[in-house]
């Protein structure tokens, strides 16, 4: 059965998930990878006036936090895995698709829904026991935020980082509480998140975005 069709908010932030193929590695190494992830996205934020939050590209699947306020969410995102897919297809010589079914698109309604959202994809390297802390993963728009490296994306205003840079990354580089944890998860798979009764700080609707 088709997957009912959710119409797009272009007032809200959307996490975007996509994976590769069996959910197998993708088949050029990271570096390379994420030059080509950066510079699909640094191209379709000026080509359809999007707003990229965040981005985290791990070696099967990624996290992007995009908004599109003319719209075009769906067709911006059909471009970018496309060019994505070819340029892989090109350096590997394959004609294989890359990305394993759909992309999953979560709409973001209020700065707390947001809030776990952003740890839950900043966090991502660290629960895959890939990287010790947030900031030392280097496929992530969190390094070239807080100037560990070249960030080539380019990313609004981080109001967590503004607000307190120390206490956000302490807050980052604590577990969360694995309850949780799997609620945001279980949250950021449906077209729409929602939390369960707040616990341990999180889950609370607060201000809309």
């Amino acid at each position: 059965m088709p997957r009912k069709y959710e119409p797009i908010c272009p007032e809200s932030p959307y996490h975007v998930t996509g994976r590769s193929n069996n959910r197998e590695f993708f088949p050029l190494p990271m570096p390379e990878l994420w030059t080509i992830f950066e510079d699909q996205i640094y191209f379709c934020k000026h080509a359809f006036n999007l707003k990229i939050y965040s981005f985290v590209l791990m070696n099967n699947h990624f996290h992007l936090v995009i908004r599109a306020p003319d719209n075009n969410l769906g067709a911006a995102l059909n471009f970018m895995l496309t060019e994505i897919s070819r340029e892989i297809g090109r350096r590997t010589k394959t004609r294989n698709h890359q990305f394993g079914g759909k992309n999953f698109k979560c709409r973001i309604g209020t700065l707390e829904y947001f809030r776990n959202a952003y740890k839950y994809i900043y966090r991502n390297p660290v629960q895959a026991n890939i990287a010790s802390r947030v900031e030392e993963y280097p496929y992530s728009t969190l390094r070239g935020k807080i100037g560990l490296s070249r960030l080539g994306i380019l990313v609004e205003s981080d109001i967590f980082l503004e607000t307190n840079f120390e206490d956000t990354l302490d807050w980052l580089n604590t577990p969360s509480d694995p309850e949780v944890w799997e609620s945001v998860g279980k949250a950021l798979r449906k077209s729409e998140f929602k939390m369960p009764r707040k616990k341990n700080g999180y889950g609370s609707e607060g201000s809309s975005l």
